[in-house]
């Protein structure tokens, strides 16, 4: 005679095999339909980004300022004190003139230190050359194209003064009723 608790624990366990797959079955084709359109999303947001970067770096070339042809037999020196003059006329730190004759930060604060004539490569001096002959605002109005806001210069926004709130007065205590005194007692005079 077969065992009859193997079979009936078989039995059970086919039983919920099968019970598991009619409610899985809809559920797993549901998960391998999302996980599939996961993917197709994921392949279209890296498509999409590498369309952006490749539209930035191409964005960022034409906004570039066109460095001025420099003239055979032309001279331009620049100083430290210059640059740190020009960038002061345009009203932009460090970070944002680096960007726009678009060179490192470090190198802005490297040449605004140096002392004496800087020795810059010809392309830069162009750069340099074509950033002196612009104003403040179109220096911004560029930079703006490069998609940058520079912080802009002026007055701080000067606030009315507000009283302060008045303080409630604390209520008054009432005074607590005085006592009366007691009657003094007689001493007895006993002999």
């Amino acid at each position: 005679m077969p065992n009859v608790m193997k079979v009936l624990k078989d039995e059970i366990t086919r039983l919920a095999k099968k019970q598991a797959r009619a409610v899985g079955g809809p559920l797993r084709k549901d998960s391998a339909g999302f996980r599939r359109a996961i993917a197709a999303l994921r392949r279209d947001v890296a498509a999409l980004q590498r369309d952006l970067k490749a539209y930035t770096i191409e964005f960022k070339k034409k906004a570039v300022i066109e460095p001025a042809p420099v003239e055979e037999g032309t001279r331009m020196w620049v100083f430290g004190s210059g640059i740190r003059a020009l960038r002061k006329k345009l009203g932009l730190s460090q970070e944002y003139f680096a960007k726009l004759i678009d060179v490192s930060i470090q190198s802005v604060a490297l040449w605004e230190r140096k002392p004496g004539r800087l020795d810059l490569r010809k392309t830069t001096l162009a750069k340099i050359a074509a950033v002196r002959s612009i104003g403040a605002r179109e220096a911004k109005r560029r930079l703006s194209d490069l998609g940058l806001q520079p912080k802009t210069r002026g007055r701080k926004p000067v606030f009315a003064p507000v009283a302060a709130p008045k303080r409630k007065a604390a209520p008054k205590r009432k005074a607590a009723p005085k006592r009366k005194a007691a009657p003094k007692r007689k001493a007895s005079k006993k002999a």
